[in-house]
């Protein structure tokens, strides 16, 4: 019953502290796939019959994707950070996210997919964000105590 008590209270100071130095970002869910319905399946190359279907797009699977904007703390790599080795293999200017526990299933979608996360990269909530920085999932793991996340993400170009 103490350790419940003290986990809700480090939940709301990490609540509080994602209100202060948090901002909004764009996640992209995407559901299990569906057959297309317009075209038949090649069991061969696990694609569709018809390579030019304006329905799935030659891919024969068709995913519902769902937007969400998530509050988080977005910590960009920096020469420090890389050099003490607190970045865990990441390079400068990817980053670390810290996360509400809740969103856990949301990042682990975006890494199976392999969808990207869109930050603004001067720390603003304005949304659309415009020239967003575009992140990879790479990990997603909890907290000691199971009170929030570290998201661990990749920084790539727009043109990938």
């Amino acid at each position: 019953m103490l350790l419940d008590r003290r986990i809700a209270h480090i939940k709301k100071m990490e609540a509080h502290k994602r209100q202060k130095f948090g901002q909004e970002i764009n996640l992209t869910v995407k559901t299990n796939p569906v057959g297309c319905t317009h075209c038949g399946y090649d069991k061969t190359y696990n694609t569709s019959t018809n390579p030019n279907c304006v329905y799935c797009g030659g891919k024969y699977w068709i995913y519902t994707e769902t937007k969400y904007n998530e509050f988080v703390v977005v910590k960009f790599i920096t020469e420090l950070e890389q050099y003490a080795k607190e970045a865990g293999g990441l390079q400068i200017g990817d980053a670390i996210l810290s996360a509400r526990i809740e969103a856990m299933d949301y990042f682990k979608n975006i890494m199976q997919y392999k969808t990207r996360i869109e930050v603004d990269p001067y720390g603003t909530s304005a949304t659309p964000i415009t020239n967003p920085s575009l992140l990879t999932v790479l990990a997603v793991s909890p907290t000691t105590l199971r009170t929030e996340i570290r998201v661990h993400c990749k920084r790539v170009t727009s043109d990938k």
